[in-house]
């Protein structure tokens, strides 16, 4: 991943962290997986063919989940030889944390290039933290869309159980999503802080040579972030040609935009974070 500022809050919850040893699977059609302890972790990790990738890890002193994931032959553009690949994960930890991380390997050449990655992170201590977080890729690009009309897909709850992607009540909190494409651009919103917080990141769009953090998935948007405590919230994009957003938009080679806030003893509310880079 990239040089995110993960920094000394991370540190603090370094021994937590330690990613267990993973459970490997390759090319199967179907998973679907519970899981409940105390203490302990849970680890994942799948390929499936040269189409996609995916792993997760869930560690904490309790921890709790649901992962499933669908590989589906094309069989209605065999020629391309890229099939279909979705995965969810829904997750909450208590003095711990929670990474999910997919990666579409494969494209069909008239859609441009393969490698767009997402991955999410939560971290709680003196607290507890959940995520629900999945993703989709197909031949022509790879997108994260987390609307439901059931709540579930693959019967996985799309939303956390405050109705959320992200949210932790905790001392120290630290969460992020994190989206690139392989052209190098990329796009991400995080969150640190002490108290209460979530956050919403329901849809995402990755192509080859552009991203759209926030919204997208059929023009579905809910892309806002509440907090009260303190803390900081940062949502930074940057592209080849321009990065645009309810703040405005910037052009030209290599343009960036960040929009970030801090707030100590009171409240934050960011009603859209959204951004398109190009």
């Amino acid at each position: 991943m990239k040089k995110l500022l993960l920094g000394g809050l991370v540190l603090a919850f370094a021994v937590a962290m330690a990613i267990p040893s993973a459970v490997f699977a390759e090319d199967p059609v179907e998973v679907n997986m519970n899981w409940a302890g105390t203490s302990g972790a849970v680890g994942y990790e799948q390929t499936s063919g040269d189409d996609a990738y995916v792993n997760f890890s869930t560690v904490g002193s309790a921890y709790s989940g649901h992962f499933a994931s669908q590989y589906v032959e094309n069989t209605a553009y065999p020629y391309m030889g890229v099939n279909t690949f979705q995965s969810y994960l829904n997750a909450s930890v208590t003095n711990g944390g929670i990474t999910y991380w997919t990666d579409r390997t494969d494209s069909y050449g008239s859609y441009g290039a393969a490698g767009q990655t997402s991955y999410s992170q939560l971290l709680a201590s003196g607290g507890t933290g959940e995520m629900a977080m999945g993703s989709w890729t197909n031949f022509a690009s790879q997108k994260d869309c987390l609307y439901s009309s059931t709540g579930t897909k693959l019967g996985v709850p799309v939303r956390t159980s405050g109705g959320h992607h992200f949210e932790a009540d905790a001392t120290n909190y630290f969460m992020v999503h994190d989206i690139t494409a392989p052209d190098g651009d990329w796009a991400y919103v995080t969150a640190s802080g002490s108290g209460i917080a979530d956050l919403d990141c329901m849809s995402n769009e990755l192509g080859a040579s552009s991203l759209r953090l926030g919204w997208g998935c059929g023009c579905y948007t809910d892309a806002d972030f509440y907090a009260s405590g303190s803390g900081s919230f940062e949502a930074y994009g940057q592209g080849t040609n321009s990065v645009s957003s309810a703040y405005g938009t910037v052009t030209g080679a290599g343009a960036w935009q960040s929009n970030a806030m801090g707030w100590n003893g009171g409240t934050c509310t960011v009603p859209d974070y959204s951004m398109t880079v190009d």
